[in-house]
């Protein structure tokens, strides 16, 4: 009786320590933390909670940017953060894909703006209507988009890059469509009309883009 019953705790001890072992290794796999990079074209910019949400190749994910790197198309004064981006951004995105489609990134790269499944064309002369009254016609694409709290945009002309100020009530298009600043996103070719001011600051007066694809 007494071999019996040792042989039952033994057997008891066995599936329990085996169970422990399962639990255990079951949440180690609960916890793996998947190596993500792909680009994506943001759909909310939350700069107050450090989280974008983008859509990547028909998937949404939310992206927490708290411990991530963020680079602008060109280098501007102070370090880029959320703040820098704009709904629309075409972005790479590296970092850590865990449950539910969350990304713990660790670097976010804005990319030159290509709507979905295509290139954006080069940039066009505008008709000589609207040029005839300006000093100046910036062609070029734009490299820094306008924030909530600046309205002044980055565009490469050739090898230069040009601050541009936009003031309001200027007309702005992407197209025949009026926009406002903040829907110009980096990568668009870009006609800007406008001047120099005594400072050699570009001061726009109007704003062109090629119509692009809607990326909704």
């Amino acid at each position: 009786m007494s071999t019996l019953k040792r042989d039952f705790r033994f057997s008891l001890i066995t599936i329990f320590l085996a169970g422990s072992v399962f639990v255990c290794c079951k949440g180690v796999v609960a916890q793996t933390e998947t190596p993500f990079h792909e680009t994506a074209y943001l759909t909310v910019v939350d700069a107050i909670h450090d989280k974008l949400t983008g859509n990547a190749s028909g998937t949404t994910y939310l992206i927490d940017t708290r411990k991530s790197q963020i680079h602008l198309l060109a280098n501007l004064n102070g370090s880029p953060d959320i703040g820098d981006l704009v709904v629309g951004m075409r972005v790479d995105v590296t970092g850590d894909l865990q449950e539910g489609n969350i990304i713990r990134a660790s670097e976010v790269q804005v990319l030159p703006y290509v709507p979905p499944g295509g290139a954006v064309p080069e940039p066009t002369v505008p008709a000589s209507d609207d040029a005839s009254d300006h000093k100046d016609v910036i062609h070029g694409r734009i490299i820094s988009s306008a924030t909530f709290f600046r309205r002044d945009i980055k565009v490469k002309s050739g090898n230069a890059e040009i601050a541009v100020t936009v003031p309001r009530g200027i007309p702005i298009k992407i197209g025949s469509k009026p926009v406002s600043v903040h829907d110009l996103k980096a990568g668009m070719p870009v006609n800007v009309a406008g001047a120099y001011d005594i400072d050699e600051d570009f001061e726009a007066s109007s704003i062109l883009v090629d119509p692009v694809p809607d990326t909704n």
